[in-house]
């Protein structure tokens, strides 16, 4: 792995080639409308600062671009305990590869300029019950996932052709030149791969953080690897989290909510410990939120679950059930406010988004 100056020297070098191309999305395409998640393996309350100028920088970027391209960011999130945080892009494909390449390579070279290592993590301050709950990561910038906002057949299409699948190829592109390893998934590669194989198959998330079971060693590449890529449609994410509970009880509720072991339709769910003392998750990826694989449905069958087999499950109390990121309807409204509010109402909502980003460094609520 090279050192911090060799880096320095890479970023430094690569800071006139970072910039996407117009001819990346094609003038037919440039104006579809895109959502766009960056999760970065980073949370720690003693990254906040710089974590907070990333969303800062970024919401400044947007700004600037209008009105030629339309795009915000509209949600930005950070879980101290899984040393994880995301940021939401929404607007037209233009504007939303624009700022999400330049997140995304941000993010890593700040985060590793400032002497930290997600692919090692916690070592320094020896925080083991951190480094055995983590959320799973494989990078710095751990994954990126473009959709579309607009239900217009796009998804019916060839991959080339759709400018999420553009977009997301265009981000990856980016994330190479910076020295990231990168690994495409949905409309962004050739086959259409799914996310959680390509994760199985050509990483090692499925051993790592709150999964691992044996200390792993560290990547031959500067910032680790990233899945980048486009499903199909909307994904939101959508978490329950268990305490006074055991990993059996957890993986229980995880085979109830995840579609292929007969749950809701399009969900699929991750039993991860969080933070240790009894306390679990069940993370969900909302594949069809909109036709029957929704929020409502995961709750409904929350609660079968909990009564489940005759009797009250008496051995895992809910703490929380609750959205990660946004929807498709919240996206299309942000971007809504900023074509019809003008800019002091948008400076509002932005303000407000890095404010309750902040305040994550502080709660766990």
């Amino acid at each position: 792995r090279r050192s911090r100056a060799e880096r320095q020297q890479v970023n430094a070098a690569s800071d006139s080639i970072i910039m996407i191309p117009p001819t990346s999305i094609p003038k037919a395409l440039s104006k579809n409308l895109l959502a766009c998640n960056i999760y970065v393996s980073a949370g720690h309350p003693s990254l906040s600062s710089h974590l907070l100028s990333l969303l800062l920088q970024s919401q400044k970027q947007c700004l600037s671009l209008l009105p030629h391209n339309r795009v915000a960011i509209v949600h930005a999130f950070t879980d101290v305990t899984y040393r994880r945080s995301s940021f939401h892009v929404a607007g037209d494909a233009e504007g939303v590869t624009t700022v999400s390449s330049r997140l995304a390579s941000d993010a890593m070279t700040s985060l590793v300029g400032v002497g930290v290592d997600p692919l090692l993590p916690d070592e320094n301050n020896n925080d083991v019950v951190t480094r055995n709950t983590r959320h799973p990561f494989v990078g710095i910038v751990d994954h990126v996932s473009v959709m579309p906002l607009e239900r217009d057949g796009n998804d019916e299409s060839e991959e080339t052709t759709t400018a999420h699948g553009l977009a997301a190829r265009a981000i990856g592109e980016v994330l190479s030149q910076r020295g990231c390893h990168v690994h495409y998934y949905g409309r962004a590669c050739e086959d259409n791969t799914p996310l959680a194989t390509v994760r199985r198959d050509k990483t090692s998330f499925f051993k790592s953080g709150g999964l691992e079971t044996e200390r792993g060693t560290s990547s031959p590449y500067d910032y680790g690897a990233a899945t980048v890529g486009a499903p199909d449609s909307f994904v939101e994410n959508f978490n329950v989290r268990l305490r006074g509970s055991d990993r059996r009880t957890a993986a229980s509720l995880a085979r109830a909510l995840r579609y292929r072991d007969g749950g809701v339709v399009g969900v699929e769910a991750l039993t991860l410990p969080y933070g240790g003392g009894g306390r679990y998750e069940v993370a969900c990826n909302l594949l069809c939120p909109e036709t029957g694989g929704g929020m409502d449905e995961v709750l409904s069958r929350l609660e079968a679950w909990k009564t489940g087999d005759g009797g009250s499950r008496e051995d895992a109390i809910v703490e929380k059930a609750y959205r990660v990121g946004t929807t498709r309807k919240q996206c299309m409204d942000v971007l809504k406010l900023s074509r019809d509010g003008g800019g002091e109402v948008r400076e509002e909502y932005d303000a407000g988004v890095l404010r309750r980003f902040e305040y994550g460094f502080v709660s766990d609520e």
